[in-house]
């Protein structure tokens, strides 16, 4: 009798480490590990020299991460870096870490898949998950027309096939697809010469100012949906400045108006351009115009919302600058962005 209360004891524990092995099940063969596509882009990336190109280039590295949606019960917290290797080297494609434990493999349970770019930044100390964020920084004084101190702060979460809520090592489909989008918004000018401009045409500083109109310094950015977080006391900055060195030209005079841009920078978000004023600084002579927007239209040239890319045309004249009534909003670039699956 002794012997078989035993056997019922034995078999009790035994199948009680089973039940808990299947809820936290994290097989490490390599037909579960998660693979990636980082399938599209909304708009051109950016790196961190504001690079202006339609695809990842070789190198270029994502963050990616499992979240269950139910506070990590069956999954580790981990964060893994996948690399592009980009045609035409041998073996183009997304690679994951050559670490077996820097891969991430997939159970039993389904799991959400989600991505942010640059690879680099820190998840937000305790907050890896479905609510995961990461520190971000964004200044409102940038030594360059061109963005060379700015990041490009992009998310993704995957895509499924029809009627998928989740991903699996049960799914068919371990590998996913990741569409990037920025957080920030683009503003560009394009600043030409008038007909009767003399001078040179030697920039050397753009400011925008507007009140307490300007979200600046440090935050975070959300994984899930890219909302942005500035903290209890955010920098509500009066301005942004963008300087460069001298040398950087402005277009010639033409009657058909140049369209190349001269002042790229990324900007955060805001829903009221009303009021504000440029300033550029061009050959020593500092002159100033206020940004238009659409009395009827609320999204033109009023804000600037996450992903577009807003141009100005600014014409130079003699004892004047004058701006186009005209606000260019587009998407960052108009062609998508291929991508390629983790092997």
């Amino acid at each position: 009798m002794k012997k078989m209360i035993m056997l019922a004891v034995i078999a009790s524990v035994i199948l009680a480490s089973c039940k808990k092995e299947t809820n936290r099940s994290t097989p490490t063969t390599a037909k579960n590990e998660l693979g990636v596509s980082a399938a599209g882009i909304s708009g051109t990336i950016n790196t961190r020299a504001m690079r202006d190109l339609t695809a990842f280039g070789d190198q270029d590295k994502i963050a990616v991460f499992l979240a269950d949606g139910i506070g990590g019960i069956f999954y580790t917290p981990k964060v893994a870096e996948y690399t592009l290797n980009a045609p035409p080297l041998p073996n183009p494609g997304w690679t994951s870490p050559s670490d077996v434990t820097g891969k991430i493999y997939l159970s039993n349970r389904k799991a959400y898949v989600y991505g942010f770019y640059p690879s680099t930044s820190t998840v937000t100390t305790g907050t890896l998950g479905d609510n995961a964020t990461i520190d971000i920084a964004l200044s409102n004084t940038e030594a360059s027309f061109y963005g060379a101190g700015q990041n490009d702060y992009m998310y993704a979460v995957s895509s499924y096939l029809a009627g998928e809520t989740g991903v699996s090592n049960k799914t068919g489909a371990e590998t996913v697809n990741l569409t990037f989008k920025h957080a920030f918004a683009k503003i560009t000018f394009v600043v030409n010469k008038g007909q009767y401009y003399p001078g040179a045409g030697a920039l050397t500083s753009v400011k925008l100012a507007k009140v307490g109109s300007f979200n600046a310094g440090a935050g975070t950015m959300a994984v899930k949906d890219g909302a942005l977080n500035w903290g209890a006391t955010p920098v509500m900055a009066d301005f942004l400045l963008f300087t460069t060195d001298p040398g950087a030209i402005i277009n010639t005079y033409n009657a058909t108006a140049s369209t190349t841009p001269v002042v790229k920078a990324l900007v955060a978000p805001r829903d009221d351009n009303t009021g504000t004023l440029l300033t550029l600084i061009v050959d020593g002579k500092e002159m100033s115009v206020t940004l238009p927007i659409s009395a009827t239209d609320p999204y033109v040239g009023k804000k600037w919302e996450a992903g577009n890319n807003y141009t100005y045309v600014i014409t130079v004249n003699p004892s004047e600058l004058v701006v186009g009534s005209q606000v260019f909003i587009a998407d960052w670039a108009q062609n998508g962005v291929g991508g390629a699956d983790v092997n």
